[in-house]
């Protein structure tokens, strides 16, 4: 006869590019994982999501680790560069990739209705389109679309919706990271969302690590999991993240991850604000600054001195420049250390079904890097 399952989390990613669906034991071990490739939505007027796709291979992933492990929580992440327009029970318009790149006349109505950045720091990136500016798109192309919705949801929140009986809920990080919809202090929305009137789609604030609800009655039969299993608000993986570094007592730290892009890099403090950057707000209220698309160890040295955060920088991924950067970091006695934990998302994410109740420091892995002596070059070697 078989023993007791191990209680597990189960946490979500939705990538822009994979699916992963991770089984996480209450001491923050990994113990099984699925995952899946993210191909976009066939057929749709702009580069879009193909929710159905994801919630077709998420009810499979949840049925098999259901089958192996005993569910305590379910906790949905997802990139937060897109948003949801529901009119209760469905997507009134698909969901939009960040890659998206609108027609220059939107681009250029964008720019005049939206105000200059304030001090949230709420930037537009320079190429495909934030969240507010994927929004002002399908307003103006899609009015009748647009017009039939009645709940905007951040990309997490849709996920928690879906997996529940439709329990809508904004929550900070994913907005915020959306860019231009909500400001960082109290993720109010910004003045350009109240123009539109969009802040009358936003529901009630719930924090990442609350309850938003139960499984929905057919996700619970097709999964086979129990009815009265909680799924989480949820937030973006880079908050999860960032929220295992801080309970790892790392909450003065800089962390880099690797990109095909770039590399980004996530300072304490509300640091200086440009085309380049963004504010970001953790899973537990504290703000940052988001650097994106840096290609090598000088510019990332920039940041680091602009943000004068003090501690360690840590090093999430494979980044060629870690070394170079090592040793310019060292003439100012500041660590540069790499992450060797490619499931940082998995383990900030169940730590959320755990939030409070902790009384010991999250563990993280931490290697020194290797410092060249050469100073940072300026083509990322």
């Amino acid at each position: 006869m078989p023993g007791p399952k191990t209680p597990v989390t189960v946490v979500l990613k939705v990538g822009e590019d994979d699916l992963a669906l991770a089984a996480v034991d209450r001491e923050l071990g990994v113990l099984a994982k699925r995952t899946a490739p993210n191909p976009p939505l066939a057929g749709a007027p702009y580069p879009a999501l193909d929710t159905a796709h994801v919630q077709r291979w998420l009810i499979a992933a949840l049925g098999d680790l259901g089958e192996l492990f005993r569910v305590e929580a379910i906790v949905p992440t997802a990139f937060g560069a897109t948003g949801a327009l529901v009119d209760g029970a469905h997507l009134v318009l698909a969901m939009m990739r960040p890659t998206a790149e609108p027609p220059s006349a939107i681009r250029e109505a964008f720019a005049a209705a939206a105000p200059a950045p304030d001090h949230a720091g709420l930037t537009s990136p320079a190429r495909g389109a934030s969240l507010a500016l994927q929004l002002f798109w399908q307003h103006k192309a899609y009015p009748d679309e647009f017009a039939r919705a009645r709940w905007l949801l951040g990309h997490a929140a849709y996920w928690g919706f879906r997996l529940t009986d439709g329990v809508p809920a904004t929550e900070a990080a994913s907005l915020i990271e959306g860019g231009q919809l909500a400001e960082v202090a109290g993720a109010r929305p910004t003045t350009l969302a109240r123009r539109m009137g969009w802040q009358l789609l936003l529901p009630a604030r719930r924090d990442a690590h609350r309850l938003l609800g139960r499984l929905d009655p057919d996700v619970a039969e097709r999964t086979e999991l129990p009815r009265a299993t909680p799924v989480l608000v949820g937030t973006t993986p880079r908050a999860a993240a960032h929220a295992l570094v801080l309970a790892a007592g790392y909450d003065r730290a800089a962390v880099l991850t690797a990109g095909a892009g770039g590399a980004t890099l996530v300072t304490p403090g509300a640091g200086p604000v440009d085309a380049t950057r963004r504010r970001l707000v953790s899973v537990d209220g504290r703000i940052f600054t988001l650097a994106r698309d840096l290609a090598d160890a000088a510019s990332v040295a920039a940041e680091l001195d602009a943000a004068d955060g003090g501690g360690p920088v840590l090093i999430d991924g494979d980044w060629p420049a870690a070394a170079a950067l090592a040793g310019a970091r060292a003439e100012r006695g500041q660590a540069v250390l790499r992450i060797d934990d490619a499931d940082l998302w998995a383990k900030g994410g169940a730590l959320l079904a755990h939030w409070g109740r902790r009384r010991t420091p999250a563990r993280l892995a931490l290697e020194p890097v290797a410092a060249d002596d050469c100073p940072p070059a300026g083509d990322g070697s």
